[in-house]
């Protein structure tokens, strides 16, 4: 016999037990609302977690992502970006520039190392990501806000500080 467990948005559990093609009809029935579900099915020992996406309210990382290189391409000041920041040898200012502009243009949002990464990848900029995850945590640790404490492994979010946009918006007069 499987069991499973519903986990519905309003945090309610709804736990089934029963034939593995009748738990298979109930999931498909929550799937389709974005709600995450986990099996505990026959032979194997802890559960085994999935997760759908439905409406989500919070952008994606990805969307986030896409969003600042599309900016950084396309927007006001993308020449300027391109001949002071992007063309330069300068990592502190390459690291900061998805920071600048996703509090300048897109709010207070948190990104990791790996998200300054993909922008840096999708402008063709190379820089590896021990490389990005040093410069935040050391050369430019006096532009940027930690919004957690960074750990060996763990990635850290970032925003940039008032201090940093100061430093990006000099460059780019």
């Amino acid at each position: 016999m499987a069991k499973t467990t519903i986990k519905r948005p309003d945090g309610t559990l709804i736990e089934i037990s029963g034939a593995p093609e009748e738990i298979k009809n109930i999931l498909s029935l929550y799937s389709d609302n974005g709600t995450r579900h986990s099996e505990d099915n026959r032979g194997k020992k802890g559960r085994h977690h999935t997760e759908k996406k439905g409406n989500v309210k919070s952008e994606s990382p990805e969307d986030v992502v896409i969003k600042i290189v599309q900016e950084i391409r396309n927007g006001d000041q993308s020449e300027k970006i391109e001949s002071n920041i992007l063309e330069q040898s300068s990592q502190v200012d390459r690291v900061l520039l998805p920071l600048y502009i996703a509090k300048k243009y897109f709010g207070d949002i948190k990104m990791t190392s790996g998200d300054v990464y993909q922008v840096l990848k999708q402008l063709g900029v190379n820089m590896s990501m021990p490389n990005i995850s040093k410069t935040l945590a050391k050369a430019g640790s006096k532009y940027v806000i930690p919004h957690n404490r960074r750990k060996r492994g763990e990635s850290g979010q970032y925003t940039i500080a008032l201090r940093g946009e100061k430093y990006i918006s000099s460059l780019l007069e």
